[in-house]
């Protein structure tokens, strides 16, 4: 009797750890969100990578334990795939690797360190812990953006073995964090679901509601329509050769932006704004009745008796459209107050990159508005666009 309660106990605690996690997660907005924009700006039109601190903007972050620490504060990136906090403790247990790997971030700041191996688990998740790669001992010393305690890399295993400093046949085993969480099977599945509401977006400090991150799967209960998959584009070098992720060709068919263009938009967790490229930011800008740029925040500045004149925004994934009307394409009054812009304006969170190359973004806000799957267990990679009740009707 006593063996087969034990049985039962192993079989509910696997399953449970085999179910998709749905992450409490907490949204910081920096006060220093208008002067981070234009950090995020100038770097676009230099060419460079967008700035991690940029994201630590608007950022999510959650509380792990690694070893027998607890780390509050550790941002969400997609675009970096090494996990790590600071200062990070061994545990009695924790196993010392010879790895070492350094990553450049847009900032021309950089995080060093060296591989251990040590027990992992999402704070108050009730997740089983498991044994996998983070990077102790990592220089500087303060991690990149303020106010970070750590950062959990969402990104794919490739980029990881990138910046590995000495590689070897044993470093092909190091794996980012969810990889790991699926080896161990903590995680049923290499898949992040994006499920953001727009009030998750706006306080200082704010927990964000359980479900808009979902590691391992996602969150079907609040989709409302199919979901339109589309394979990932070629991975984007920046001119420092820094690879960036989960690019798709995003289609903009009113303002002539099609997939001919070779035009690339990059979900990322955190980052506020969409970024569109120059010439087709103008002629959706060029619209609307009085708006101007503002030089403090390069944002478009629209009195609000001429909400009326925004054009709606068509995107458009493998031919289905999902399009957000223009009065959706405003931060709303709270966001404009906490990032100290002018109340007495409306204040579009679509902006320019500076020329029409490179990269775009698929900001937050814009994420506010669809649910988003970053799929990595496919044969391959992909991302899926899908609606919910928050959907707007155009």
């Amino acid at each position: 009797m006593l063996a087969r309660s034990i049985y039962c106990a192993a079989l509910i605690a696997a399953t449970r750890a085999a179910s998709p996690l749905k992450l409490t997660v907490n949204r910081h907005i920096s006060p220093n969100f208008v002067g981070q924009t234009l950090q995020r700006n100038e770097a676009l039109q230099a060419g460079k990578t967008i700035p991690i601190f940029t994201g630590g903007a608007s950022g999510y972050y959650t509380s792990v334990q690694v070893g027998d620490q607890v780390y509050t504060g550790c941002l969400l990136d997609s675009g970096s795939s090494v996990t790590f906090v600071h200062p990070y403790t061994p545990s009695k247990t924790a196993q010392q690797t010879q790895y070492q790997f350094t990553e450049l971030f847009g900032d021309n700041t950089t995080a060093s360190g060296t591989f251990v191996v040590d027990t992992f688990s999402f704070y108050g998740s009730g997740m089983t812990p498991a044994k996998i790669y983070v990077a102790g001992e990592v220089r500087p010393g303060v991690t990149s953006p303020r106010k970070s305690n750590g950062l959990i890399g969402l990104g794919p295993q490739l980029d990881l073995q990138g910046l590995i400093s000495n590689p070897a046949p044993g470093s092909k085993q190091i794996a980012p964090v969810l990889s790991e969480l699926v080896k161990a099977g903590t995680l049923p599945a290499n898949i992040i679901g994006l499920g953001f509401h727009a009030y998750d977006l706006i306080d200082t400090e704010q927990t964000v509601d359980a479900g808009a991150v979902t590691f391992g799967g996602f969150d079907s209960s609040v989709l409302t329509s199919e979901i339109t998959w589309s394979n990932t584009l070629p991975i984007y070098q920046t001119e420092k050769g820094q690879a960036l992720w989960w690019a798709v060709s995003l289609e903009l068919p009113s303002f002539g932006l099609l997939k001919s263009n070779k035009n690339r938009a990059w979900t990322i967790i955190g980052t506020t704004l969409t970024v569109l490229y120059e010439s087709v930011f103008h002629k959706w800008f060029s619209q609307i009745k009085g708006a101007v740029i503002d030089k403090q925040a390069p944002m478009p500045k629209i009195p609000l008796d001429n909400i009326d004149s925004i054009p709606a925004l068509d995107f458009t994934l493998e031919g289905q459209k999902f399009t957000i009307p223009g009065k959706e394409l405003l931060l709303p009054p709270a966001f404009v107050k906490n990032a100290g812009l002018d109340p007495h304006f409306a204040w579009a969170y679509i902006t320019t990159s500076g020329s029409d190359s490179g990269i775009q973004i698929f900001g937050a806000y814009s994420l506010t508005k669809l649910y988003v799957i970053l799929d990595e267990e496919s044969t391959t990679r992909r991302v899926g666009f899908a609606r919910t009740k928050a959907t707007p009707v155009a």
